[in-house]
């Protein structure tokens, strides 16, 4: 990805407000998809917490590394 964010397969999709961007990362099915996006759409209301969500992404990308599960440079 451009910005140097790591995108976790199965992951909380992620946004750009300022750019109207929304980044879904690579998913096992639409179940589960539509499981993630309803997740974060009634529970990550905060705004302005770009710094909060790259370090947890990063931390899950180094996690599902270490489980053997690398993380996709795909850009959705």
């Amino acid at each position: 990805m451009a910005d140097g964010a790591v995108q976790v397969a199965d992951g909380l999709p992620t946004s750009q407000t300022c750019f109207f961007q929304l980044r879904l990362p690579p998913y096992s099915s639409k179940t589960v998809m539509a499981d993630r996006l309803r997740y974060a759409i009634h529970n990550c209301r905060s705004i302005d917490m770009d710094n909060y969500m790259l370090s947890r992404n990063m931390d899950a990308a180094g996690a599902a590394a270490a489980a053997g599960h690398p993380a996709s440079d795909d850009e959705y």
